[in-house]
């Protein structure tokens, strides 16, 4: 078995820490999700807004990927990738404010963060 950095009970409960701030900024988490049976452990959230959904996926190796499509045609509107080692790395919490910025940008085409 692989060491890795994070549990994924850390990172389901990084993502409900981090729900009253979705809320403040009129994105909802729709759900929350643990993927354990895999060679590659993580969670995910599902974020709903006014015309976007979005997905945050954390593998337990500290591999994230934020993602953002419209939801008139479903087309991409954001894809980045970062890699922490912590939760509690700056990287992850731009790349968070970040992602819910464009979760209520209404005018943006295809992102990056």
């Amino acid at each position: 078995m692989t060491d890795y950095p994070l549990s994924v009970d850390e990172i389901a409960s990084w993502f409900r820490s981090m729900e009253a701030v979705a809320n403040a900024r009129a994105v909802t988490v729709a759900g929350i999700h643990e993927r354990r049976g895999t060679k590659k452990p993580a969670a995910f959230a599902d974020f709903d807004a006014d015309g976007r959904m979005g997905r945050i996926c954390v593998w337990v190796s500290g591999e994230t990927d934020f993602e953002i499509v419209r939801i008139s045609d479903g087309e991409g509107v954001l894809f980045h990738h970062e890699k922490v080692s912590t939760l509690a790395d700056q990287a992850l919490d731009r790349a968070f404010d970040a992602f819910l910025k464009a979760m209520t940008n209404p005018d943006g085409d295809l992102l990056t963060l």
